[in-house]
């Protein structure tokens, strides 16, 4: 993973994108939803779907507006990985 400042880039799109299909998912499947509740632009999560890039300090507002169903290590897994193996 690289370090791009403010944001983290994951090292596979799938699990980038399975993560915020997720958070979609749990905000009843609106992008809007997810991002009124966090709060960003409809447009970042729309970013995220499609670069796999997310801003750090949104990570722990996606866990709790999600209610814990999308977890901090999906969406820095490799973050997660590099510290402790088990994440693999």
């Amino acid at each position: 993973m690289r370090n791009t400042g403010l944001y983290f880039l994951s090292m596979t799109e799938t699990e980038t994108h399975e993560w915020v299909e997720l958070a979609i998912e749990a905000m009843g499947g609106k992008v809007s939803a997810l991002a009124k509740a966090i709060p960003v632009s409809h447009q970042a999560v729309r970013r995220w779907r499609e670069t796999g890039r997310v801003d750090n300090r949104h990570v722990a507002a996606i866990v709790n507006v999600t209610r814990g169903q999308v977890r901090p290590e999906q969406i820095l897994s490799d973050v997660f990985e590099a510290i402790d193996p088990r994440y693999r």
